[in-house]
């Protein structure tokens, strides 16, 4: 369940059936949970006392995830921070492959059917409007789409199906194939203002919009104990590429020259992640095994730098994945299913929260300003951050 530091001791969820319009109000009053359900002035009350406000806060969940497997949709105009202004059921969510993508107008999650037989339905992307209303559903050409990327410049979702590489055109509802997958189980894309760039079958391609190839690089990931050392990550311009391919190091390109621009070495273990700072000066890397938190790294020198403030309060530093808004003023830390958010500018906490409807991963992406969160139950969620 969401909390803050400004949690009010009275939590109140309006969910509403799209088809009928039934609503169902469910709130949680210290050991008390209340539940309103019915046509709008047609409200049937039943109210329960539990031993502990644990117990209360259990139920509470269980029968919100209850309504959403039923059809049930929470919409929350006036999130507080921390607060849910959306819970969707998709189902289908595969550990993995929990990947979406928001556009200005729509939000597209990828739904993961659960058959692989040779006549298996389609995997596809349920299409939510910003406000959480479905709009229909995209068939996918291929299984597994673990990453989605949006090009708002030829509205586009560039997408990673598998270790495959499409191009899914929104206004044509067509599909483009990229890169087949070949030998390789390595694959990544990643999308800049002018440029996009993604890898498969041992290849890496840096293009421009019009897919016209830009500069290319044959990469040999190491292989430790079972994993694959690979990713990669594009400058908000375009004009870097930053490519890990082995521990301990990350190799800065520059797109336009096709040349190495400078090499980062430390002692870390693997990347799962990474992103540039709007300038490029700062490359922040979230480590997949070693310390599992967040490192950062000057671009020019390519140094390490420390910022303390920017780290997980618990006992562990573990970080499962990060994200950042538009204008890069607020980071997100994931921790499992806690959500850590930080005013990246000023360095510091600002709060945090536990998602809802979580068994033990989830995806974050920022959705305009609001935090998508797709699950491993299979619910997709915006919050109020």
């Amino acid at each position: 369940m969401h909390q803050t530091t400004t949690m009010s001791q009275k939590l109140s969820h309006q969910l509403t059936d799209p088809n009928t319009k039934k609503l169902s109000i469910l709130t949680l009053s210290g050991t008390a949970l209340t539940v309103e359900t019915g046509s709008e002035g047609k409200l049937k009350t039943t109210e329960k006392t539990f031993n502990d406000k644990e117990a209360a806060s259990k139920e509470f969940i269980k029968k919100e995830w209850e309504l959403l497997k039923k059809g049930y949709v929470l919409h929350n105009d006036n999130a507080g921070p921390g607060e849910p202004a959306l819970h969707y059921y998709i189902g289908g969510g595969y550990t993995g492959a929990l990947s979406f993508a928001a556009t200005a107008d729509n939000i597209y999650i990828y739904k993961n059917n659960g058959d692989y037989s040779a006549n298996s339905a389609p995997d596809s992307l349920v299409v939510l409007s910003a406000k959480g209303d479905r709009i229909g559903d995209v068939n996918l050409p291929e299984k597994l789409a673990w990453d989605i990327a949006y090009n708002p410049v030829n509205s586009s979702l560039l997408m990673d199906l598998d270790y495959s590489i499409y191009e899914y055109g929104i206004e044509g509802d067509t599909f483009k194939q990229l890169a087949e997958r070949g030998n390789s189980i390595t694959s990544f894309i990643t999308v800049a203002d002018y440029t996009q760039a993604y890898a498969a079958d041992d290849t890496a391609f840096v293009t421009d919009n019009n897919n016209d190839v830009l500069m290319s690089y044959p990469y040999q990931p190491e292989m430790v104990r079972g994993s694959v050392r690979f990713c990669a990550q594009l400058s908000a311009d375009g004009q870097l590429l930053a490519l890990h391919q082995r521990d301990g190091e990350i190799i800065i390109f520059n797109t336009a020259e096709g040349m190495i621009k400078g090499t980062i070495t430390a002692d870390f273990v693997g990347v799962a992640q990474m992103e540039f700072s709007k300038d490029s000066r700062l490359l922040i890397v979230r480590e997949e095994y070693g310390r599992w938190g967040m490192r950062y790294f000057d671009t020019d020198t390519f140094t390490e730098i420390a910022f303390n403030e920017l780290e997980v309060p618990e006992y562990t530093k573990e970080v499962n994945g990060f994200c950042l808004n538009a204008n890069q003023s607020k980071l997100v830390l994931i921790q499992r299913s806690w959500v850590y958010v930080y005013d990246f500018v000023g360095k510091k906490l600002l709060h945090k929260f536990k998602a809802d409807h979580v068994v033990k991963t989830l995806k974050a992406k920022f959705a305009g300003e609001l935090l998508g969160i797709r699950s491993d139950y299979g619910c997709f969620s915006l919050y109020a951050v």
